[in-house]
């Protein structure tokens, strides 16, 4: 499920709405994202959201790529790609 990561670009950050701290991944060509405790955890949990967006696509025959508005693209960037996970 990683190689996922590799096509699609995913950049982390700290959730603005939590003050706990939790981290949001964001896949910027698909415009859906995941929060978790850890960047880690955040982007474990997209590629399953990527992953199940995917499939549901292919399923129902329909274009599962819309991109995120276009402030995201120029967000402070934590993790962009597989090369930069610890």
């Amino acid at each position: 499920m990683l190689l996922l990561a590799e096509k699609f670009p995913i950049v982390v950050y700290r959730s603005e709405d939590d003050e706990g701290g939790l981290f949001t991944a964001h896949c910027l060509t698909m415009d859906v994202i995941a929060d978790g405790d850890t960047a880690e955890i955040a982007v474990s949990r997209l590629l399953e959201t990527i992953k199940a967006t995917l499939e549901a696509a292919k399923k129902h025959d329909a274009n599962p790529f819309h991109l995120a508005p276009e402030n995201y693209w120029t967000f402070p960037i934590i993790w962009r790609g597989i090369e930069d996970l610890p």
